[in-house]
């Protein structure tokens, strides 16, 4: 954001997030067990449908026109070191906003081991990465705080670009902005989403044949995404305590896929 934050900018992003928290904590499911609220979600909170799988099908086109052939050039074109320290770099950036919410959720050990790989990663110009059981990742994002403070999903949500999120975690992807220092750096804007947009060809890379053998084997893809996101939200909620399904997004850290495992 060339220039720094407008005031008047920053009050209105701040409504919008305390109105979209409302609405996350008002829009809740029914009552479930455990176990349907894990795997089953039988009954998705998903009134926004219509306009939902028109914004789904405007990301499929997307993908099947610019990111798919991206990740495919990139990946025939790059060794995978290279592609590895795309990776770890674009982490690496996002690190401060992890930390951030590590702490927001009292994660003390977790944060611990955030610092520490943000530091040696910073000392060693990224090639701490290279020994990543020294420095264990963890993704932590605002909506996962959320979750952790106790507020619901609210209502699905398919984002244009981002792909398949919810009205809380929408909301979290809009207060992670302002978590970020680079947010307050003049001229960081680019930087910023260069980076976002390098993780997310390296992990659409990563997941070609995964998210296609998931396209073969539903009846509505659609709505198998739904179910698949919702149960991988849980297990990042969790902490990964829970083997769930994975959903292949294109900018985020998997768990072991339901069809396949997912590389991240």
């Amino acid at each position: 954001m060339p220039g720094g934050i407008d005031g008047s900018k920053l009050g209105r992003a701040l409504a919008t997030v305390f109105v979209s928290v409302a609405l996350a904590a008002c829009a809740a499911n029914g009552e479930q067990t455990e176990e349907e609220e894990l795997f089953g979600y039988e009954e998705p909170n998903d009134p926004l449908e219509t306009p939902n799988r028109f914004v789904f099908a405007f990301n499929d086109a997307v993908d099947f026109a610019v990111i798919k052939p991206a990740a495919s050039t990139y990946r025939f074109l790059l060794p995978q070191e290279f592609r590895d320290l795309v990776r770890n770099f674009a982490r690496h950036v996002g690190l401060p906003v992890v930390i951030a919410n590590h702490l927001l959720q009292g994660q003390w050990d977790r944060a611990e081991d955030s610092a520490a790989r943000l530091l040696v990663n910073t000392v060693t110009l990224g090639l701490g990465d290279l020994v990543p059981e020294r420095h264990p990742y963890h993704r932590e994002d605002f909506g996962q705080t959320l979750a952790v403070w106790g507020v619901d999903d609210g209502f699905y949500l398919v984002l244009p670009i981002l792909g398949p999120s919810s009205a809380r975690d929408g909301t979290g992807k809009l207060v992670d902005i302002f978590l970020d220092p680079l947010t307050y750096v003049d001229g960081a804007t680019t930087f910023s989403l260069a980076t976002r947009a390098a993780e997310g060809v390296d992990f659409r890379a990563r997941n070609i044949e995964t998210l296609e053998e998931i396209r073969r084997d539903s009846v509505d893809f659609y709505a198998r995404m739904r179910s698949l996101y919702y149960q991988r939200r849980r297990a990042q909620i969790e902490n990964g305590d829970v083997e769930t399904p994975a959903f292949p997004g294109y900018s985020e850290q998997t768990t072991p896929g339901e069809t396949a495992e997912l590389e991240n």
